[in-house]
């Protein structure tokens, strides 16, 4: 894969928060990225293959530094190299990855790599290259969106289940040692929400869940962008190591 590069980086006289955003071609990570773009947020988005979305959104905000990343997470060395160019971020949005529901016993050795490489290796390197930058600033926040999945765990999703409560770890640990140098990291544990990726739901599953759920209701992207936006901003100054669900009070825990 490769890396595409928008709109060069300007000289502002008001210096703009830089955020981060993997995975921002997907029907959440589009939600947090526009939610950034709202408040004049410079942007570098990344998308695996559909980067037509990410170009509509730069077009929409002609006054923003946006840049578009395309790489395979999957492959850590080269996307390490398609960020190496990248202005370092004040906020990182970790919101790449996929689920492939089905039995453990059916997953094969190439499918557990990459879903490691993907949702949980990759971002860890990732975000290493960056915490210098950080630490010297003493300020940047980090956030992973996750999943209820990495909360309760779920049948058919051991994989996914198990990258999620990976990634938890990492939230809480980051945390504990990145919070003297005035950095938070947090995760947002979304629930069921209407986006693609619940297309492998039957009409009937998705029913019977809604009625499970509180707010009778599966959540909205904008529902974990807005989530985002107060975990990154300054109103969550004393909000850190903590995974927060938004899930209609389907889980609480």
């Amino acid at each position: 894969m490769f890396c595409l590069l928008r709109a060069p980086w300007r000289n502002n006289i008001v210096k703009r928060k830089r955020v981060w955003i993997t995975g921002a071609s997907g029907d959440i990570g589009y939600a947090i990225a526009e939610e950034a773009a709202k408040t004049g947020s410079d942007l570098v988005l990344h998308c695996f293959r559909n980067e037509q979305p990410l170009r509509r959104l730069s077009s929409n905000y002609p006054e923003l530094d946006i840049r578009i990343v395309q790489c395979d997470f999957t492959d850590s060395l080269r996307t390490l190299e398609c960020f190496h160019s990248m202005p370092c971020p004040d906020v990182f949005v970790h919101c790449a990855g996929y689920s492939d529901p089905k039995l453990f016993q059916e997953e094969e050795h190439d499918s557990i790599r990459a879903q490691m490489q993907s949702d949980l290796i990759t971002p860890m390197l990732l975000i290493r290259s960056f915490i210098p930058d950080m630490i010297s600033r003493r300020a940047g926040n980090i956030l992973f969106i996750t999943s209820i999945w990495g909360q309760t765990g779920a049948s058919m999703e051991v994989l996914y289940s198990t990258v999620k409560s990976g990634q938890h770890g990492l939230v809480r640990s980051l945390a504990d040692e990145l919070g003297p140098s005035g950095i938070r990291v947090n995760g947002i544990a979304p629930g069921i929400i209407h986006t693609r990726m619940v297309s492998n739901y039957s009409k009937q599953d998705i029913d019977a869940i809604k009625r499970e759920i509180p707010a009778g209701r599966l959540g909205h992207p904008e529902d974990i962008a807005h989530t985002t936006m107060f975990l990154t901003g300054e109103g969550a100054d004393y909000i850190n190591g903590q995974i927060i669900g938004v899930n209609g009070g389907w889980h609480r825990g």
